[in-house]
């Protein structure tokens, strides 16, 4: 049957002629957050040659963008398989949608540029699929297939194509223009901004920061193993939330969107943020990030706060979980505690101690990383999307 629906969809698109339209799918089934969601949301908020609508699987963000005014479709519905097949391009942040959805046979004939999410400091694409760390016969297959096949892929620095995303996708063309999810660490979020965010967890940060609390958001990585750092018992929540009440700092956390931990209503300056949730106006007002193998410190780096990595697992990490294309040392410029209380010293220094200690290291990181630090970086994409997919030039 899948078969069946797939050849049919493939035909469609074969046969339908091609409209100056780009379909953004963003992760996790669709959710509006990330890479996609700011795109879209500078494509139909300026004057473009070609039109946007936003695709997902989810019938939350389908009524949530209806309700904004936004262009959007439900997939499946016979409004989505009347349109895709026409779309020219594809905007996506993830692969999800080339593997588990019969919309991309319906997207077959468009072009596609992947914004991916995130500098890589574990391996991902082909490097990943050559090394032997957690890997078998149909887990590189999978990634082989899931990092080709791209019209575009978005960079942020020479130095990050040349030594992660340019080694890890197959793809005709390297577009070093910035992460447009960063613009948001430059502007006051507006309504588009947002939707998707967790707006308790919002609220309550900035509750926080006006009473004269230091906020931290804690944002770790997924371990293609499992577990995270209170399942293994490298955090305890009634500890955690006993320093930070002392010492008037209010905790964030919300790890990888395929990870919910809840939290216990008794605590008071712990918060857990809504795991499938867009983080990025939360971390527009972060005093300190921590984090531990995440792209998002490296985000994090163009507002100029600090930092703090928490390697708890490190060895364990590279052993079972991912290599990395850099020396973890080189790439984490802020305090690396090992353990609770080292995280707790660690935190007491940043947040109460005013020490920083780590700004010039991470400046020059930042200065590697990213070609401009601007707020501009969905303008660049936009543009060159004129140029190189639509009619009409730039």
């Amino acid at each position: 049957m899948g078969t069946d629906i797939g050849s049919l969809f493939t035909a469609l698109s074969q046969r339908a002629p091609k409209e100056n339209l780009a379909v953004f799918i963003g992760r996790i089934g669709g959710r509006f957050m990330d890479n996609t969601k700011y795109l879209f949301r500078h494509c139909v908020q300026t004057e473009q040659p070609f039109s946007s609508v936003f695709l997902t699987h989810h019938a939350d963000d389908y009524d949530m963008l209806r309700d904004a005014g936004l262009p959007c479709l439900m997939f499946p519905s016979e409004e989505a398989i009347a349109m895709l097949p026409r779309a020219k391009a594809v905007v996506c942040d993830d692969f999800w949608w080339r593997m588990e959805t019969p919309a991309r046979f319906l997207l077959s004939g468009a072009q596609i540029l992947q914004l991916w999410h995130g500098i890589p400091l574990k391996l991902i694409g082909m490097p990943e699929a050559e090394s032997a760390v957690n890997m078998d016969a149909e887990k590189r297959q999978m990634l082989r297939a899931g990092y080709s096949g791209y019209d575009a892929v978005v960079s942020t620095s020479p130095f990050v194509t040349g030594t992660g995303l340019g080694r890890a996708f197959a793809c005709d063309e390297i577009w070093e223009t910035g992460y447009p999810r960063n613009d948001m660490l430059f502007r006051t979020p507006d309504a588009i901004d947002m939707l998707g965010v967790d707006r308790e967890a919002y609220d309550a940060m900035e509750r926080f920061r006006g009473a004269g609390f230091k906020t931290v958001f804690y944002m770790p990585t997924f371990r293609d193993t499992g577990g995270d750092a209170f399942e293994n018992g490298a955090l305890d929540l009634e500890r955690l939330d006993i320093f930070c009440r002392r010492q008037k700092i209010a905790f964030f956390f919300k790890f990888h969107p395929y990870v919910n931990v809840p939290v216990p209503r008794h605590l008071k300056a712990v918060h857990s943020v809504q795991f499938s949730s867009d983080a990025y106006p939360l971390l527009a007002q972060t005093d300190c990030l921590l984090t531990d193998y995440s792209s998002v410190a490296y985000d994090f780096l163009l507002t100029g706060r600090p930092v703090v990595f928490f390697p708890y697992d490190l060895e364990k990490y590279l052993a079972c979980d991912r290599a990395m294309f850099y020396r973890y040392e080189d790439m984490s410029p802020g305090p690396r505690p090992v353990n609770e209380p080292e995280l707790f010293e660690a935190l007491f220094r940043v947040c109460k101690g005013g020490e920083d200690p780590w700004r010039e290291e991470r400046n020059a990181l930042c200065a590697k990383l990213f070609s401009a630090c601007d707020g501009h970086a969905a303008g660049r994409v936009a543009r060159l999307m004129r140029s190189r997919f639509f009619a009409g030039g730039a």
